[in-house]
Parts: C-alpha cells; sequence; structure tokens
C-alpha cells in the first residue's frame, strides 16, 4: 500500500510540474480512485465500492488541500520575514 501512495505522489509530482496542477491533481484523483475502487472485497456491490472509493479520494483530497494551505502560509510568513529584515537593514 505504501508502494502505491509513493507512486501516486511521484505522478502527481510529475503531472503537476508538466502539465499544470489542476490536470495533476485530477489525474491522481482518478488514479487513487481506481486503486480504492480495486481494494475493496469483491462481495461488495460495485455501487457501494464506488462510494467507498470517492470517499476515501476526498478525504485523501481534503488533506492534501489542507497540506497545501499549510505550505502556502508558511510561505506567506517567511516572505514577510525576508522583507522586513531587508528594510530594516
Amino acid at each position: 500500500m505504501i508502494t502505491v501512495v509513493l507512486v501516486l505522489v511521484a505522478l502527481w509530482i510529475v503531472f503537476a510540474f508538466l502539465k499544470g496542477l489542476v490536470r495533476g491533481i485530477l489525474v491522481i484523483a482518478g488514479l487513487a480512485f481506481v486503486v480504492f475502487f480495486l481494494a475493496q472485497p469483491a462481495a461488495v456491490s460495485p455501487s457501494v465500492r464506488a462510494a467507498i472509493a470517492a470517499q476515501s479520494v476526498v478525504h485523501a483530497g481534503h488533506r492534501v488541500s489542507t497540506t497545501v494551505l499549510r505550505s502556502r502560509i508558511v510561505v506567506r510568513e517567511w516572505q514577510f520575514l525576508l522583507y522586513t529584515v531587508r528594510h530594516t537593514l
């Protein structure tokens, strides 16, 4: 499972830089949906499997967006700090 996650993250990075952030996110979300869909037991109906997979992808997307938002806040704080230091010296 960790290997799948690492592959998905690597693909996301590649697509994000080559094709734009939105396309990269959509591709990774699609791949994650397929992985989560295939990971469900075969005895579960396809609609339930799809619902579980979609919920897992949305939850993972929320974590990624929260991480991106936090990193943007950190970058802004560093930019403000560097601006303040540059203009006070």
